[in-house]
């Protein structure tokens, strides 16, 4: 199931940009997660500046979340989101230099 939701999120990623990259990392990554826990992703390769809320808006428009929050100033700015049919929690970041 989660690699499910990874795979339809690097789909919709590339759809908006086709060279970006999008690795996960965290406890997931190392299969150390719980059945609670989320999934963190970072994309690679976005030089937009309304990267947030372009991808933001996909997901939400594309049905694959009940819940989007963009949240641009957090110090690492972040779209957390729930997936519709599992709520299982993403947090979406790009990388960030410096």
């Amino acid at each position: 199931m989660r690699e499910a939701h990874v795979a339809k999120i690097r789909k919709y990623v590339n759809e908006l940009w086709p060279k970006a990259t999008t690795v996960v990392f965290g406890s997931f990554s190392t299969d150390l997660f719980l059945p609670d826990s989320d999934i963190d992703i970072v994309v690679y390769g976005v030089r937009h500046p309304d990267k947030l809320n372009m991808l933001a808006k996909r997901l939400y428009a594309a049905g694959f979340c009940s819940y989007c929050q963009v949240i641009p100033t957090a110090k690492i700015p972040v779209i957390k989101i729930a997936e519709m049919h599992t709520y299982c929690r993403i947090d979406l970041c790009f990388d960030v230099r410096g």
